[in-house]
């Protein structure tokens, strides 16, 4: 439930790599960003979100950079962003440095050690909606 147009919902980075991840919410959409050596933009979600309303937002990332983002259940976008990392710092709310944060509220935080399928995220939601 966000109350801002702009903030990050999570972040991640390996200590000592220039490389970072992030997990946005941009121009009222939801968004992904991977910085390495060379930054890139946020890939944004198709559908604007973040009305004041609650939202369920799921994000799978492959071993091989391959990002998907959900919005309520259904995919939402996806794209390559390079760099996977493994064991990492992660921030939720908030960049890792605390310069960014996401002005709204955050519930039901799951962090799993695989990828979850379409039908596993979507049997998510309809059991948190």
């Amino acid at each position: 439930k966000n109350r801002k147009s702009e903030g990050v919902v999570l972040s991640q980075n390996r200590q000592g790599s220039p490389s970072r991840f992030g997990w946005v919410y941009l121009q009222g959409r939801m968004g992904y960003c991977m910085h390495a050596e060379r930054s890139e933009g946020p890939v944004l979600s198709s559908t604007p979100c973040g009305d004041d309303e609650w939202d369920f937002i799921a994000v799978t990332r492959q071993s091989n950079g391959g990002v998907t983002h959900y919005l309520n259940g259904m995919q939402d976008g996806r794209g390559e962003r390079p760099s996977a990392f493994g064991a990492v710092n992660t921030a939720i709310g908030a960049t890792l440095d605390g310069s960014s944060f996401f002005e709204g509220l955050i519930d039901e935080v799951m962090i799993f050690d695989r990828v979850l399928s379409d039908a596993e995220i979507k049997e998510i939601f309809k059991r948190v909606k």
